[in-house]
């Protein structure tokens, strides 16, 4: 069970990988079968995942990850969906628990602290991730999600909380209080980095105020709506 491993890396840097030589690498020896404690759904797709697509959920192309564009369980299947292959494919139940090992993992590796001066990581089957970035993005996602599930209609409801000083580039485009709410629900609803899907969704009404493929201005209104 994926669960268990976490106690295995109580250390300033976690580590999923240090104690049982099978669990490094997707070949073993003919007629050696895992333990069957190891026979949870998520571990039947872990093998398969650590050579590729479980590098593919965490692999940074920018500075963002696939887990960290939504945050939220309840999302698992977008999550799985951009990173397919046996992820996409694995039950619902596979995919939400390979998730919250990775969250738990984290937590506990801020719980040890750390000397680095780069802060905790967590080394999830040889990906090493950085515990706290990914804990205060999910965590601001999660809530996110908390306040937009309120709301019967987002679109017409949801607003943020307390006034946001405009951009510097909000005067071009019209950008206004709204249009920062709507964003949000963007992030939401699509995820973190998907700009352009964002910007085409017709619902949000954002498409001639979001440059295409500009991810840079979306990535600086992001940051000014949390400061």
């Amino acid at each position: 069970m994926l669960r268990k491993l976490s106690p295995r890396a109580a250390r300033n840097n976690k580590s999923y990988v240090e104690a049982n030589p099978p669990e490094r690498s997707n070949k073993r020896k003919k007629g050696v079968e895992p333990p069957e404690e190891d026979q949870s759904a998520a571990r039947q797709i872990l093998l398969p995942i650590q050579c590729q697509q479980l590098r593919e959920l965490l692999h940074k192309h920018s500075s963002d990850t696939r887990v960290k564009k939504f945050g939220n369980p309840s999302q698992i299947g977008l999550i799985a969906a951009e990173v397919g292959g046996v992820v996409e494919a694995a039950p619902t139940d596979a995919q939400i628990e390979l998730f919250e090992a990775l969250i738990d993992g984290c937590r506990e590796a801020v719980k040890g602290g750390s000397y680095d001066p780069k802060g905790p990581t967590l080394d999830f089957f040889g990906i090493l991730i950085k515990a706290n970035e990914l804990l205060s993005r999910v965590e601001g996602l999660q809530l996110l999600a908390k306040r937009i599930s309120r709301y019967a209609d987002p679109i017409a409801q949801f607003r943020a909380l307390m006034y946001l000083k405009p951009a510097t580039w909000s005067k071009g485009c019209g950008w206004n209080q709204k249009d920062d709410a709507k964003l949000l629900l963007g992030i939401h609803y699509h995820g973190f980095g998907n700009w352009e899907k964002i910007r085409l969704d017709e619902k949000l009404g954002l498409t001639k105020k979001i440059a295409p493929w500009n991810f840079s201005i979306m990535k600086r209104s992001y940051h000014g709506l949390q400061t």
